[in-house]
C-alpha cells in the first residue's frame, strides 16, 4: 500500500485506542432533536401572528422572505410619505 508523502501510518492499536471524535450518543440527539423541534413552532407562531393571509400561503418559499414582508411594507409606507409633494 502506498502512503501518501507528509503522512505517518499510525498502527492499527493505536487508532482504535484514541477516537477522532466522542461517542455517539443517541438519548442526547433525540432530545436535542425534541429542542429544535419545539424552537421551529415557537418561531412559527411568532413570524404568522403579523403577517396577512397572503404572505402565510408563502412562508415554506425561503425566496419570497414573506417573514419579512411587515417590515418591508413598513419601510415603503415611510418612504412614500418622505417623498410625497407637500
Amino acid at each position: 500500500m502506498q502512503q501518501h508523502p507528509g503522512m505517518s501510518q499510525t498502527p492499527s492499536s493505536q487508532a482504535d485506542d484514541t477516537e477522532p471524535f466522542p461517542a455517539f450518543n443517541l438519548d442526547k440527539l433525540q432530545e436535542v432533536g425534541k429542542q429544535m423541534e419545539e424552537r421551529r413552532k415557537e418561531r412559527m407562531k411568532t413570524l404568522t401572528r403579523n403577517l396577512e393571509v397572503c404572505d402565510l400561503l408563502d412562508i415554506r418559499n425561503p425566496q419570497s422572505v414573506a417573514e419579512y414582508a411587515p417590515q418591508i411594507y413598513r419601510y415603503l409606507h415611510q418612504e412614500e410619505k418622505r417623498h410625497m409633494y407637500p
